[in-house]
């Protein structure tokens, strides 16, 4: 990969071709002067070392493969190969340590105009046809929930809107509406393609309109009690009646209607027009929110309606619990707090033989990996489960090219947290009005040092004050008081640590 840049270079005459021996030139002349395919390997074996096209074509599998114990094999006889054709053993060792690099990225040619192709042409209808491309992708990874939140978190960067499934306007697959992607009925766990079938040959004629209507249509045997309440769990019958318990409720005397009725259908001297059924629902609570998104996670893999925590989210932000994705801006910093969803762990057990695990976090905003140590472990490992809503705080971390969240208290989200007090209260005093600069510079060292402690504006001019809004709540520590000190000047900068 690291060769890429220079290629692309070359290409444009931006950089000089430089090729790693001389008589290399007329094998990588098309590809300025950069190994790129296999059959090159080939070609440099048979020509510097002097090997048979057998022969090259087992160092090409055992470099493409990374077959050390054969790559060792095959050093030493093509070194001795470049020294029987004049090539002194500096030579012979640099061209081979090159071509050993060559495998971190080298293709066969057929394969690589291939996958270019396929590359190009999926990235053309990713730009120009951004819905479509997304609906084909979603739908071939049913039951890849890794892929699937991938795919989502991408479609969301690109202002790309995801709809629900839809007893009237989904499909099997997920297909386009609009500027929008609906979810497809096959998403939904426990639904397969007889039922689809059923349904959308059942609304051809018109759509379904309520829980009645629809258990008069549909053949029953095909779409029995559990796939309807799948159907109302996963949100697909909401256009019914918002509550998805009552919807549930009324199930059973639905079905029956729906039995009932359907000797009459068959009697058109009795009954001239279609039969419509009118049902009351039955009168009961709703899930509470938590309850739907679980469901909705459960069985379509993903948050649709909402997400857990973005009710939560104002209560959170001024307990100076952040998003994720601020989190990950937030590397070498200690003591960052956030809230989010346990969507995945993973036990190992370290050389000691102390069980540990490895967390996949979830918000709003995205994912991010955690690291739980031993001693944490031994504190939290009775209660701790995929799909709690959980409150931490640790230090962000890079490993590897990962960044990572190395955790020192893991505590499920509770009340308590998320309405304690606010501690504390920063004043910053400025001549006139707040300039935008100056703002600017206040929610920079903020984001930088996140937490619940409000920003009072004091006015010197005016003698008025004014709280700056959630965004800019602060952590009082050393390094943002100094710099705001360094900014606005030592007397400006005043923090009170009474509690309001």
């Amino acid at each position: 990969m690291e060769y890429i840049p220079t290629y692309i270079k070359r290409k444009h005459q931006q950089e000089a071709i430089v090729y790693p021996h001389p008589d290399l030139a007329s094998i990588l002349v098309k590809t300025y002067g950069v190994l790129v395919y296999q059959e090159q390997i080939m070609q440099i074996a048979s020509k510097i070392a002097g090997f048979s096209l057998g022969e090259a074509d087992i160092l090409r599998r055992a470099v493409s493969k990374k077959q050390e114990a054969v790559m060792e094999e095959q050093k030493g006889k093509f070194i001795d190969g470049c020294i029987g054709n004049g090539y002194d053993l500096s030579v012979a060792e640099e061209l081979f340590a090159w071509i050993v690099k060559f495998s971190n990225y080298g293709f066969n040619r057929s394969h690589a105009v291939a996958y270019s192709k396929i590359t190009y042409q999926l990235a053309y209808l990713k730009t120009h046809f951004p819905a479509a491309f997304f609906a084909e992708l979603l739908s071939s990874s049913v039951n890849q929930h890794d892929k699937l939140q991938t795919y989502v978190r991408e479609m969301k960067e690109l202002q790309l809107t995801l709809l629900p499934p839809s007893i009237n306007k989904s499909y099997g697959r997920y297909s386009v509406e609009g500027d929008c992607i609906r979810i497809g009925l096959l998403q939904i766990k426990g639904i397969g393609k007889q039922v689809v079938h059923e349904i959308v040959q059942a609304r051809k004629e018109r759509p379904f309109k309520n829980l009645f209507d629809f258990c008069l249509r549909i053949s029953l045997k095909t779409v029995n009690r559990q796939t309807i309440e799948l159907l109302v769990m996963s949100g697909a019958m909401d256009e019914f009646h918002g509550n998805r318990a009552s919807l549930m409720a009324t199930i059973d005397q639905a079905i029956e209607q729906g039995e009932l009725f359907k000797e009459f259908q068959g009697q058109p001297r009795l009954f001239d027009d279609q039969i419509e059924l009118e049902g009351e629902y039955v009168l009961i609570e709703d899930f509470t929110q938590i309850k739907k998104l679980a469901d909705e996670k459960e069985l379509l893999g993903i948050y649709v309606s909402d997400h857990p925590l973005t009710s939560y989210r104002k209560q959170l932000q001024r307990s100076g619990y952040i998003r994720l994705a601020h989190a990950r801006k937030l590397i070498g910093k200690r003591n960052v707090k956030s809230a989010a969803v346990i969507q995945q762990i993973k036990t190992i057990r370290t050389k000691r033989g102390d069980p540990m695990a490895f967390l996949t976090l979830g918000d709003e905003t995205g994912e991010m990996e955690a690291v739980v140590f031993p001693d944490l472990y031994r504190q939290i490992n009775r209660w701790l489960k995929e799909e709690l809503l959980v409150i931490m705080e640790g230090k962000i971390e890079s490993r590897n090219q990962r960044i990572q969240w190395l955790l020192s208290s893991v505590e499920l989200l509770s009340e308590e947290v998320l309405y304690k007090l606010t501690t504390g209260r920063l004043f910053i005093k400025i001549s006139g009005n707040s300039s935008e600069s100056e703002l600017k510079k206040i929610k920079q060292i903020a984001n930088h040092n996140p937490s619940n402690t409000p920003i009072i504006i004091f006015q010197e001019d005016t003698r008025r004050t004014y709280q700056l809004s959630e965004e800019y709540f602060i952590h009082p520590n050393r390094e943002s008081i100094k710099n705001l000190e360094t900014y606005f000047g030592k007397e400006s900068v005043v923090f009170d640590s009474d509690k309001q």
